[in-house]
């Protein structure tokens, strides 16, 4: 593929994008992503991305 913004059609049965958040969670006192809403923030784009229609196979996880 000479576009890069192009991807290839992903198989069936998998995603095509995947969205990654970090939930850590230090349990020792150290500031963490759980410590800065991290969770609310993965909540509102799960939901957001339900809401578009772009959850599920050949979509994004």
């Amino acid at each position: 593929m000479t576009d890069s913004t192009k991807t290839p059609d992903a198989p069936t049965g998998y995603y095509k994008r995947h969205i990654f958040f970090c939930l850590n969670d230090r349990q020792n006192g150290e500031s963490s992503c759980a410590h800065h809403g991290a969770q609310e923030a993965f909540d509102h784009c799960k939901r957001a991305v339900k809401a578009a229609g772009l959850a599920g196979p050949a979509r994004c996880a």
